[in-house]
C-alpha cells in the first residue's frame, strides 16, 4: 500500500512539476523578451524627446547608452545609413543588413545572445541580451522553486509511510499474535488499538 501510493503520489507530483517548470520557464523568457523590447523603445523614445535629427552628422549619442552593461546586455544605436552612432561595450558584433526586425538569435564574442531590433525615427536600436546569462537566471529562480517542492514531496512520503504504517500496526500485531499461536489454541486474541 505504501508503496503504490509513494509511487503514485512521486509520479503525479512529479508530472506536476514538470509541467509547473516548463510554464515557468517560458514566462521567464516571455517576460525577459518583453524586458528587452521595452529597452529598445525606451532608448527609441529618449532619442525622439531629445529631439535629435539623424541627419545630423554631429549628432553624438555616446551620452545615451554611456553604461557599461559588461557581459549581461548590449545596445547598438544605428543611424540611417547603417553608421554605429553609439554602443556599450560587449555583445554581439551585428551588421544592420544581417540582422531582421524583431527578435533573433545570434552569436558574439563565444555566445549565444538574444537580439531584439527596433527601427524608431531614423534610428535602428538593437539591445541584445546574453542567453548565457538569461539561462543562469532562469535555472536560479528554477531551483529556487525546486528545492521546496522536492522537500514537500520527500515530507509528503514520510508522512504517508508514518499515517499507513500507524494506520495497518492492528493488522500487524494480528499477524504476529496469529503466527505465534499453535494450531489447537483457543485462547482469544488481543488486539489493541483498533478501528
Amino acid at each position: 500500500a505504501v508503496l503504490i501510493a509513494g509511487i503514485s503520489l512521486v509520479l503525479l507530483w512529479g508530472a506536476a512539476a514538470a509541467w509547473m517548470m516548463q510554464g515557468v520557464r517560458a514566462d521567464l523568457d516571455k517576460t525577459l523578451d518583453g524586458r528587452l523590447a521595452m529597452s529598445a523603445r525606451m532608448v527609441a523614445g529618449l532619442l525622439e524627446r531629445g529631439a535629435l535629427k539623424p541627419g545630423q552628422p554631429s549628432t553624438d549619442l555616446t551620452e545615451v547608452v554611456r553604461v557599461d552593461a559588461g557581459a549581461r546586455i548590449s545596445c547598438v544605436i544605428r543611424g540611417l545609413h547603417g553608421q554605429i552612432l553609439a554602443r556599450t561595450t560587449g555583445g554581439p558584433a551585428l551588421t544592420a543588413d544581417s540582422t531582421p526586425t524583431g527578435f533573433s538569435i545570434h552569436e558574439g564574442h563565444g555566445s549565444l545572445w538574444r537580439v531584439y531590433v527596433l527601427n524608431s525615427g531614423g534610428y535602428q536600436i538593437t539591445t541584445a541580451d546574453n542567453i548565457e546569462q538569461r539561462d543562469v537566471l532562469v535555472n536560479d529562480l528554477l531551483h529556487a522553486v525546486g528545492v521546496p517542492f522536492l522537500i514537500a514531496i520527500l515530507g509528503g512520503l514520510a508522512a504517508l509511510w508514518i499515517g499507513i504504517g500507524r494506520g495497518l500496526a492492528p493488522l500487524q500485531n494480528l499477524c504476529m499474535q496469529l503466527r505465534a499461536k499453535q494450531t489447537d489454541d483457543t485462547t482469544p486474541i488481543a488486539v489493541t488499538h483498533s478501528p
